[in-house]
């Protein structure tokens, strides 16, 4: 024995060594929630935002930081535009049998519209964007008799999108954002908290995936706005498609973590946009008002899926980071930054 371990004891040395180094490998490779891995790079989300002076103070975020997945999904996703044979159909579905007026606008966008003595229609092709009215205001009576319960609103108003070629593709939820009653002083309505005292309901729906949001720039919110009266009427439909096919790519991508993302926040301090209050009318005016700040406070943070153009490829995860903001002349506002949430190293510059 003492012979065979002195004439071999080099190989076996060695051999130990590459099993302990194998070992460290394979362990890494396995246990390692952030290696390295062969992804299909991804296009940067559009996102504008804007430097400012004043470093945001952040302990509030870091306090209730929440803990979110390591890796989370992405989707290919159909454009959000509508084609003029689909914008034919569903002007049918409204009762508008007439040939459309077919406006273009300045930015080449093109709307089909349709206006009655009692009704009107509008469809921007581009966008996905379809307004509906009644003229409730020529028309009173449109709006007389007993108002629907709320909790009865959101299966009638499901059962309306289907009905009307308007329900969103499979893998996509519709979630109630607000739901109330409102008074009649048209063209403005006034919430209340009492059906005897309303004429109006309001339902408000935003597009969901896996239960995270989908938010976006303020040209393309995807969202659903609805004025419903007596029996289920259709008063007035605000409604942004947000995609006509989703599909699940078969990757998942790995998410900044919490240090990443803070120390992004402090490097480069800026925010995507600050929101005044006026009344029941917010106004951004990020350009004039951004560099008028002078105390920011980020304090609340969500994962969120992010449209910006109605011809994106892809639907991907944003960190949305909202706090208060003052100014100079002490005006209190909201302020947000969207930030990207999968690592940088998996999204093209």
């Amino acid at each position: 024995m003492k012979k065979f371990f002195s004439r071999y004891w080099i190989f076996i040395l060695l051999a130990t060594i590459a099993t302990i180094l194998v070992g460290f490998y394979l362990k890494n490779k396995v246990f390692s929630p952030y290696i390295q891995e062969q992804l299909l790079p991804l296009p940067s989300p559009k996102i504008e935002s804007y430097s400012i002076s004043t470093i945001p103070n952040l302990s509030q975020l870091e306090k209730n930081f929440p803990l979110f997945n390591h890796k989370i999904s992405v989707y290919q996703v159909g454009f959000s535009s509508l084609s003029d044979q689909k914008a034919i159909l569903i002007a049918e579905k409204f009762g508008f049998s007439a040939p459309p007026i077919v406006l273009t606008q300045s930015l080449g966008e093109t709307s089909y519209n349709w206006d009655t003595e009692e009704n009107n229609l509008s469809i921007n092709l581009r966008r996905g964007e379809i307004n509906y009215s009644l003229n409730i205001l020529g028309h009173p009576e449109f709006i007389k008799g007993e108002l629907p319960l709320l909790s009865e609103v959101k299966e009638k108003i499901e059962s309306f999108l289907k009905e009307n070629s308007l329900f969103p593709p499979e893998g996509i939820n519709l979630g109630i954002k607000e739901v109330f009653y409102v008074k009649n002083f048209f063209p403005y309505f006034e919430k209340v908290n009492e059906k005897e005292k309303a004429d109006l309901i309001q339902i408000k729906l935003e597009y969901q995936i896996n239960k995270n949001k989908v938010v976006a720039v303020s040209d393309y919110p995807p969202s659903i706005s609805i004025f419903i009266g007596p029996e289920f009427k259709i008063v007035l439909l605000n409604y942004y498609l947000l995609c006509n096919k989703i599909e699940l790519l078969k990757e998942v991508y790995p998410l900044k973590t919490k240090d990443e993302i803070l120390k992004n926040i402090k490097t480069n301090p800026r925010i995507s946009y600050l929101s005044i209050s006026t009344g029941d009318n917010p106004t951004s005016s990020l350009e004039e008002q951004k560099q008028l700040v002078t105390n920011l406070s980020f304090d609340n943070i969500e994962l969120v899926y992010y449209k910006y153009d109605p011809l994106q490829s892809y639907l991907q995860p944003v960190f949305l980071i909202t706090g208060k903001a003052t100014l100079k002349d002490g005006t209190q506002a909201e302020a947000g930054l969207y930030l990207p949430a999968i690592k940088d190293e998996y999204l093209l510059k």
